[in-house]
């Protein structure tokens, strides 16, 4: 039987379905700390033991990149309250990892676009937690560049997925691109793990 972390521990305490997590081998789950009072106090004090994680972040371990997504407690409720009418969960699985193990930025492209159809799924008309997932990643990503180079590689990255034209990149903005890819079908394995855990529990 497999051991949880202390952490881990209180994720599926506030979070039963959790324990049906079926990708523990390529997420490790740690509780994010907080500038908040009750997540500030001694690991004794009963309201810290009583407080239902706010923020939990997903580290992926199968690449040599640190990835890390962070995802409310409210968000994952919602995605767990969505499960129910998500399908194409083998299929996507496939393909995602694939798209993981692949260096071809072409096929991470494709992969990637499969990956965005599959999470509209997972969204209404008032939320999208992807679009604003990747729009921060991107940010981040871009950070210390200047802004003719940003939009350069932005629209390189719409010139990808629109297949249209020949891109022509510096090895470091092509790494820039590939590393933006290489999240999103990391974001969403994440996802699909939370859904099939929900969908198990129902």
């Amino acid at each position: 039987m497999k051991e949880f972390t202390p952490d881990r521990v209180k994720v599926n305490r506030a979070f039963p379905f959790m324990q049906n997590f079926p990708f523990n081998e390529d997420f490790e789950i740690e509780i994010a700390n907080h500038p908040v009072l009750a997540m500030m106090y001694d690991e004794d004090f009963e309201t810290s033991r009583k407080a239902e994680p706010r923020l939990i972040n997903f580290a992926y371990k199968g690449t040599p990149t640190k990835v890390m997504v962070s995802i409310l407690n409210n968000e994952l409720e919602w995605i767990s309250e969505k499960a129910e009418n998500i399908t194409k969960l083998d299929k996507i699985s496939k393909r995602i990892n694939r798209g993981l193990r692949s260096h071809d930025i072409l096929l991470k492209r494709d992969i990637s676009i499969e990956a965005d159809e599959w999470l509209k799924q997972v969204s209404d008309r008032r939320s999208s937690l992807s679009q604003e997932t990747f729009n921060e990643v991107i940010q981040t990503l871009l950070s210390g560049k200047s802004l003719a180079e940003s939009a350069g590689i932005i629209r390189s990255i719409n010139k990808l997925y629109a297949k249209k034209g020949v891109l022509k990149l510096s090895e470091h903005n092509l790494n820039i691109i590939y590393t933006y890819l290489h999240f999103r079908l990391v974001y969403t394995k994440l996802i699909l793990g939370i859904v099939i855990a929900s969908k198990i529990s129902l």
